[in-house]
């Protein structure tokens, strides 16, 4: 019963919240328009009119085209299934480890969580941007790299937040009671712990994937991101930058891509807030 008006509250709590609804009814509008782009899109995300070279927005290409004529509201639709992708993806991986590392250190504690905790700090000193960039560089520019790349630079806060809240789990009675009956540590984790950790993971799940979109989106500038011929909102937006000239400015090449990514983003923070606000006890 309890449990029950826990839920109820906190959902009431999430729904008078008003900028955490605006994010997730935008945020809903995306994923959407990103599902259903192959049924709604108004051009194949190939077609080109070379006629129709650098259109500004019109009735019959919304938001204009590109250097090969080709619709770019149909690429920004096209480019919002890669973004959101890498940043689904890129937030699971980071998930897998950092709640795997911290709740290991936090239930072993002693020697084990020093020297796991420790590691941690070194590698919060690195440059992780960089460790990117040489992988994608090293490995390939393979868009599943990219995947696992930008998750395993992400999980050292995850696996902080997970590493506190287990070690002031791991004392209560619930857990001392599974001891007894003599489940095993990994089973104690699995099945009592962790269930009892879910918001605070489900909130840092949801600032991970605007971090990891973020972060797509900055090496596409340098050419590193999602390769042609697939695109994402990043790498849309660092080719119209090239049309950025003293002579001719297209502007909708970059501010179409770039309004959509940043107002992605900014959803997606106001639902995490929103999230963390509403599961505060």
């Amino acid at each position: 019963m309890g449990e029950q008006r826990y839920k109820r509250t906190t959902l009431k709590r999430f729904m008078e919240n008003k900028p955490a609804m605006a994010g997730w009814a935008f945020v809903v509008f995306i994923g959407i328009i990103v599902l259903l782009t192959p049924v709604i899109a108004p051009y194949s995300y190939e077609e080109q009119n070379l006629e129709e070279q650098y259109q500004g927005p019109s009735l019959k290409h919304w938001m204009g085209t590109d250097s090969k004529g080709r619709d770019l509201m149909t690429r920004v639709m096209y480019g919002g299934r890669i973004s959101l992708a890498v940043g689904l993806a890129g937030a699971a991986v980071s998930l897998i480890i950092g709640v795997t590392y911290g709740s290991i250190a936090g239930f072993k504690g002693g020697r084990t969580d020093n020297i796991m905790m420790r590691a941690v700090d070194i590698l919060y000193g690195l440059p992780f941007i960089f460790f990117v960039i040489l992988v994608m560089t090293v490995v390939g520019r393979s868009i599943y790299v990219l995947f696992i790349a930008l998750g395993a630079v992400q999980w050292l806060t995850m696996a902080r937040i997970v590493r506190g809240q287990t070690i002031m789990l791991k004392e209560r009675e619930f857990v001392e009671a599974a001891r007894a009956l003599g489940a095993s540590n990994a089973r104690i984790i699995v099945y009592h712990l962790l269930p009892n950790l879910i918001g605070p993971i489900i909130v840092y799940a949801t600032l991970t994937i605007p971090s990891v979109m973020l972060e797509e989106a900055f090496l596409s500038f340098l050419g590193l991101g999602v390769q042609p011929p697939a695109s994402s909102w990043g790498s849309l937006a660092a080719d119209g930058m090239i049309h950025i000239t003293p002579v001719k400015t297209d502007w909708w090449l970059v501010v179409f891509p770039g309004m959509t990514l940043a107002a992605t983003l900014f959803a997606l923070n106001l639902l995490g807030d929103g999230l963390r606000d509403a599961l505060e006890t």
